[in-house]
Formats: C-alpha cells, sequence, structure tokens
C-alpha cells in the first residue's frame, strides 16, 4: 500500500553542502553503514539566503522495532524529518511525514497540525547539549517510536500529561483551585502584577484577603482588582495535549469533551452578579476563567492531579455578557435577556490562554521536605527575635505547625542585620508582622497569628495569653531570656511541654532543652544539667563568655546589641528547625549544644545527659535536686567509709519562687579532716574551682551550702554538733540575705536537708 507523505520545507542540498554541523554530522551517520536500520533520502535548506535563519533538514526513514498488535498506528518504517538552525538554541525538530500519522502524546503543539510534531525530551536543550550525538539522537527517536507503538512511552512514574501547553503567562491561584467544592466562592480577586521584564502575571486571592493596619504586606486595593471565576471538570483519564482554543467557542468545545457544558455554567455564573446586585460595580473588569480537570491515569483509577488552567477574556464583563447572550447594552446600562440568544456561543470572544501554577501551600511545603502532609501541631512561641524569627519562617517553609507567636518588641533598623523581616515591617511589631509574613509564604492566613505582648507583664489581662498556651501542643521558647524561661517552666499551669532554643553569645554555638512528654524535668532543671555540664567539659569552658564586640545603634546607654555574624544565626536556625521536629518524635528530655567552628563552619554536636529531677519541701523552700547529685554523694560517703567525709554544693538560687536548686558538688578538700566521727571541710582550692564555675556558668552556679556524711548505723538527722555547725553558716549566708542550706548524707542514700528560714531552722529526711 502506497504511503503518503509530506515533502520538507526547503530546496534539495548535497549532504556534502550542508552547513549546520549538526545537520552534516546527523547525515553522514544516516548514509554510513554504521546505523543499518535508518536511510538518508534527502537533505533540504530553507532561506538559503539568510545564514541566521537558514534551516537545513535532513530527511531519512527509520524501521522500527515493533510487534504485530500494536496500541497506536506506528508503521514498521517511518518518514521523518530532523530540522536545525545555525545558532542551534533550541532542539532541532523532528516532524513525522506520514500524513495520517496518529494523534499520540508526547507530541509538540504547532500552528498547524500536520506534520506532527515529536516530543523527545524532558531536558532543557542546554544540557542536553553537552552529550548529544548523532548516534545517540537516532537512537532517542528509534526508542520514542517503539513505545509509542506498543503504549509505553508515558512510564507509570511520569507525571500525567498536561491539557495544553505552557503559555508565558502566569496565573497564580489558591490551592483550594484543585479540587473547587463548595467552599470555593462563585467570585475572586485577581490582582495584576506587571514585571520588570515580560509580560504580567496575574494572581488569583480568596475574598478573606488580610486587611489588617499592623501588616507592613496588607493590601488595601481590592476594589481595583479583576475578576475570576472556577468550574471543574469530572474525572476524566489523561491523554492528548489539545491545541491551545482561541476563542470560547473553543474551549467550550474541549470541555464538552470533559462533559463540563462551559457555557451554559458561565452564563448562570454572569446572571448570578445581577441577581446579587454586585453587575453594576465589576461590570468594566477584565473576567478570568478557570478550569480545573482532574486526572485519572486510567479510566476508572484515582484523580491523580488537577490540572488547573486559565483563560483571559478579551473583553470586559460587561462585553463578555454581550457575546454569550445573556445581556445587551443600552445607552451604558445592562438590560438582561427574558430569552437568552442561543446563536452567540463565544465564537467571537477571543481569550488567552494562562499558565497555572499553585499558590505553595502548606501541603506542598510538606511534600519538598520529605513529608506526605503537613505537621498540625499547635505551637505558641514566645520571643520572636534574631534566632526565633529564622526558625520559625524555616519551619512554616516546611509545613510544621499552626502557629501563635508572642513578642513585644518592635522591628528597629538596627535587627534588620540578622532578623528575618525586611525593612517594610521596621516600627511594627515583629510578632505580628511575621505572621503576616507567614500567610504568604504559604496559601493559609491561618498559619500564624501574632500577639504583641510581654508573657511576663501582659499589656491586657492576659485571658488570650493563657488561651494561647491552654490550647497549644507545644510550647517554644526562643527569647533567651531567663526569666521568660522559668515563667514558661513554672508559673503557667499548664501540661504542655516547653521546648527552649538559644544561642551563646558569641554566636558560635546553639543550646537546646526540651522537656519530656511527661514534664518530670522542667526547663528549669534542664537549665542546671546544662550548667553542671559546662563546668565538666574543658571545651566548653568558654562557651558562655560575652564576645567584646559591640554595636551602638541609639544614643541611650542601654541602645547596644552584639555583634553576631548572620551567618551563624542562619545556620543554627536551620539546625534549630530541624531539632525541633526530630524532637517531637521524641518522649524523653534532651539537652542539645551544637558547636559552629567560626572559621570552617563545621558543626559538632555535644549530647548533654540528663536525669531524673527530685525535690522536697522545707519550709516555704523547695529543694530540688537529681539522681546524678544523689548518687554522686553515696559514692563520694562510700569512697571514705569508715570516715565522714563532705564537700561545698554548686547551685542556684531562685528567691522569686524560693526555689534551691542543687546541682553539683566540689569534693572534700584536700586539707580537709576526716575522721569516723568528726568531718571538718578544708579549703585548699576551693575559692580557685568556686570562681572557675563561676565564670564558666556566667554566675548562674554559685555556692549555695554544705554537706558531710554519717557514719554507718547513723540517721541522716542532724547532730548536735551539726546544728551548730548550721548556725556558723546561717551568719555566713545571712551576709548576702541568702537561705542556709546543710545536706547530710546516711546509709542507703538517705539524705537529710537542712533549710534556714529566717530564726527557723527546716529538716527534711529524704528516706530512700
Amino acid at each position: 500500500m502506497a504511503v503518503d507523505h509530506f515533502t520538507a520545507d526547503g530546496d534539495p542540498v548535497s549532504p556534502a553542502d550542508l552547513l549546520v554541523p549538526k545537520a552534516r554530522e546527523l547525515a553522514g551517520v544516516l548514509a554510513s553503514e554504521a546505523l543499518p536500520f535508518v536511510t538518508l533520502v534527502e537533505c533540504r535548506r530553507l532561506n538559503a539566503q539568510d545564514q541566521v535563519d537558514a534551516i537545513e533538514t535532513i530527511v531519512f526513514d527509520v524501521e522500527v522495532e515493533r510487534p504485530q498488535n500494536v496500541v497506536n498506528d506506528i508503521r514498521r518504517t517511518e518518514r521523518l524529518s530532523v530540522s536545525f538552525r545555525p545558532t542551534d538554541r533550541r532542539f532541532p525538530e523532528v516532524l513525522a511525514l506520514r500524513k495520517d500519522f496518529p494523534k499520540v502524546p508526547h507530541l509538540n503543539l504547532r500552528e498547524s497540525e500536520f506534520p506532527r510534531s515529536l516530543c523527545l525530551y524532558d531536558e532543557s536543550y542546554d544540557e542536553l547539549k553537552i552529550s548529544w550525538t548523532a548516534v545517540r539522537f537516532v537512537e532517542r527517536i528509534r526508542n520514542w517510536l517503539r513505545l509509542t507503538a506498543i503504549g509505553r512511552l508515558h512510564g507509570d512514574d511520569q507525571p500525567l500529561e498536561p491539557l495544553f501547553m505552557f503559555s508565558g503567562t502566569v496565573l497564580v491561584i489558591p490551592p483550594a483551585l484543585g479540587s473547587i467544592d463548595e467552599t470555593v466562592p462563585d467570585f475572586l480577586y485577581v490582582d495584576t502584577l506587571d514585571r520588570a521584564i515580560g509580560s504580567p502575571f496575574y494572581q488569583v486571592r480568596l475574598p478573606n484577603v488580610t486587611t489588617d493596619s499592623n501588616d507592613p504586606h496588607h493590601r488595601q486595593d481590592l476594589e481595583s482588582l479583576g475578576v475570576a471565576t472556577a468550574f471543574r471538570c469530572p474525572p476524566q483519564p489523561h491523554g492528548i495535549i489539545h491545541r491551545k482554543p482561541k476563542n470560547l467557542g473553543e474551549l467550550c468545545q474541549i470541555t464538552a469533551v470533559a462533559e463540563l457544558d462551559l457555557l451554559e455554567s458561565l452564563r448562570a455564573r454572569l446572571r448570578k452578579l445581577h441577581t446579587d446586585g454586585i453587575l453594576t460595580s465589576c461590570q468594566k473588569k477584565r473576567l478570568f476563567v478557570i478550569v480545573v480537570f482532574p486526572k485519572q491515569r486510567s479510566s476508572g483509577d484515582p484523580v491523580e492531579i488537577s490540572d488547573a488552567w486559565g483563560f483571559l477574556l478579551d473583553k470586559e464583563i460587561e462585553g463578555v455578557g454581550i457575546e454569550i447572550g445573556i445581556w445587551e447594552l443600552i445607552d451604558g446600562k445592562i438590560g438582561m435577556l427574558l430569552d437568552q440568544d442561543t446563536a452567540r456561543d463565544g465564537a467571537d470572544l477571543g481569550l488567552s490562554l494562562l499558565t497555572p501554577m499553585f499558590q505553595f501551600s502548606r501541603k506542598q511545603a510538606a511534600g519538598q521536605n520529605h513529608r506526605t502532609d503537613p505537621v498540625d501541631v499547635r505551637v505558641t512561641a514566645v520571643g520572636m527575635g534574631a534566632l526565633g524569627s529564622q526558625m520559625f519562617l524555616n519551619l512554616v517553609r516546611a509545613g510544621f505547625g499552626k502557629w501563635v507567636l508572642i513578642d513585644n518588641d518592635i522591628l528597629w533598623p538596627h535587627n534588620l542585620a540578622r532578623h528575618a523581616l525586611t525593612d517594610r515591617a521596621v516600627g511594627y511589631p515583629k510578632a505580628l508582622s511575621l505572621a503576616a509574613i507567614a500567610g504568604t509564604i504559604v496559601a493559609d492566613l491561618e498559619v500564624a497569628r501574632g500577639m504583641f505582648d510581654d508573657v511576663l507583664k501582659p499589656y491586657t489581662n492576659g485571658t488570650d495569653i493563657d488561651a494561647a498556651f491552654n490550647e497549644a501542643d507545644l510550647i517554644l521558647d526562643t527569647s533567651a531570656s531567663v526569666a521568660v524561661g522559668r515563667h514558661l517552666a513554672l508559673d503557667l499551669d499548664s501540661t504542655v511541654r516547653r521546648v527552649c532554643f538559644f544561642l551563646s553569645p558569641s554566636g558560635e554555638d546553639l543550646v537546646m532543652l526540651a522537656e519530656p512528654v511527661d514534664r518530670q524535668t522542667k526547663l528549669d532543671f534542664l537549665e542546671m544539667q546544662y550548667y553542671r555540664h559546662l563546668i565538666h567539659n574543658e571545651q566548653l569552658a568558654t562557651h558562655l563568655h560575652t564576645s567584646s564586640a559591640m554595636v551602638r545603634y541609639a544614643n541611650s546607654c542601654r541602645d547596644i546589641s552584639s555583634v553576631v555574624s548572620q551567618d551563624l544565626v542562619s545556620l543554627h536556625a536551620s539546625i534549630g528547625s530541624g531539632a525541633l521536629k526530630r524532637i517531637l518524635e521524641q518522649s524523653t528530655a534532651s539537652i542539645g549544644i551544637w558547636r559552629a567552628a567560626p572559621d570552617s563552619f563545621c558543626v559538632s554536636r555535644v549530647d548533654v545527659p540528663t536525669d531524673r529531677v527530685l525535690s522536697a519541701a522545707a519550709g516555704s523552700w523547695t529543694i530540688c535536686w537529681d539522681t546524678y547529685l544523689a548518687e554522686k554523694i553515696s559514692q563520694l560517703r562510700k569512697s571514705k567509709l569508715p570516715n565522714e567525709t563532705g564537700g561545698v554544693l554548686v547551685g542556684s538560687h531562685d528567691l522569686e519562687r524560693r526555689i534551691i536548686y542543687l546541682v553539683d558538688t566540689i569534693p572534700s578538700p584536700p586539707d580537709s579532716k576526716e575522721w569516723p566521727t568528726v568531718y571538718i571541710r578544708g579549703c585548699q582550692g576551693l575559692t580557685r574551682e568556686l570562681k572557675r564555675i563561676s565564670l564558666a556558668t556566667i554566675n548562674r552556679l554559685e555556692y549555695v551550702g554544705e554537706w558531710h556524711s554519717h557514719p554507718p548505723g547513723h540517721r541522716c538527722s542532724p547532730s548536735g554538733d551539726d546544728l551548730r555547725a548550721f548556725g556558723w553558716l546561717s551568719d555566713i549566708m545571712a551576709t548576702e540575705g541568702l537561705p542556709p542550706l546543710m545536706l547530710i548524707a546516711a546509709d542507703s542514700g538517705d539524705l537529710g536537708i537542712l533549710v534556714g528560714n529566717g530564726t527557723e531552722v527546716h529538716h527534711v529526711a529524704i528516706i530512700r
């Protein structure tokens, strides 16, 4: 049977006279015996007088490796042409010259439907050229024909075919339009945004765009926007790419195949503008029509993805209604037709195809961060400074959290060196501005709510702050304030887990304190265990030392700020946001220190042990210690038996809450007197060690009392000598207004604690 072919454009030319290098290479390969399954037919050149626009075309026959029965009508021999341009800036165009070549997937759209153009690659030509050869190119063509013949060109792991080819004009649409259910309004707003280079692009916004005057990024120009209306087709299998419709009538023909009567739907939607009484206010606006095509891989499969396409009609709304036969314009006013003019089917109403892009959603954010779905944990975060702001936006971009941000600070110009906000927010509350920006990053206006308030001294009655803490799943402290940390740990009547992050003064180290889920160890004692690690790890001796570099940003003596590299802040913000996500997968307490080398930025992690916290009430005081200290004292006692021993207790006071933290001990100095029934503590090296501890912890740990042991068979109750020694201790501590404390270690780990409270002495026996 004779096969009818198209003739390639241009005049015949000898292969030896070809000028384009790739054309000459392909012709040489086809004419050789290297590829026995192809045959060179002819070479042609178009626009021979113009060296820039000249096109050289190679025509050849190719044998297709295919079975007897095929899915698509690909013949055993197909005639193709390949056209090359001298500039070599775009793919060589491959055309199937058989006049009845089938319409199959992976064809390029052209101005004319025939000859059909094969779509061979899914990568850019700039990348492909690096490894392009004529032999590989021919093999790619043969493989395209073979897989198309058996219906396997579009792999199961490939994205579904789009319905149209992308245009140069972009329409950004909300994620809600991917499904179009009853929550999507009939009409939406459209921003027209002019770009500095290229065509404008458009953005569809739901009607509840923020108009919060405290948000420096809010919009007030809704009245000047265009109008969009969206429709959804029933699900259908993906397949052939459609030619771009030139008018509304052609678009309606495409949607009719997808079982959507777009013309009647649009007529009904525009009549609604009239019945709702808003037609007059928008009749001069441009109309954007959005059509969503839910696609299946095969008929009966679940919907895999929804193709949303936008179309900008070339007339204003009043003209659109005329062209689809539902009203007339009389003396500049719209008059509704009692009987619609069905002859007006939109064929005279031109349109422009717009490339759709969904606004960035929390689900997309999660997907691009290795998660299937967003993490909807409710986080109330306190402190939106440099570290907190950058951690927060990192987590928003990862689809993590629904947030309440609490901060009582304003963004000032000097903050821009390290803060996540921009100069548009200078003079605005940090928490409110960050919450607003989060709603512009992900298409969810409820992803964050800001509160301009002080958790320690609320500007209001504190009811809203209490509700924010009680309704949270996690309380995050990035305030770098000990006072705030203690308040969050001890003063809130909430069982919600607390996590704290802060930077060392130099910015080189990041610290994380994370409570366990059951809150048996609270932030305040995790802080103490962190301090204890600093005094035992020589590498952390200067961890809390303040940088000498400071900068003044205003005229007050308090208007100074530390000089910390933004590189370090952003590095640790990334570590912190990642660590917070992992903490939620753990139920235990955790203390971590990440150390960044300032020259290489290599990061090492120090894991700090956590121990179970113990506590006892002694009069109005609460004494807190942990199993680490109890075991250490017990071991020191056993090591000196039958003699008594002792030492100094190191810890901290919270005088506001009347808490004494017992954190560690300096064992018995070498000049101490240790006998079976008497212990007299010496002082050799004690002052030096206490000073070292104070420097390493910036005075957070200090001398808090004494301890000594009792011999075997004696209880932990104080003896007469103990009470006299306690009187001496009381006089010493009274000079600083601090409570005296003495701990007595007895058999089996039993402890006795004496605490002074004015003229009273309280004794607590802890029997293990």
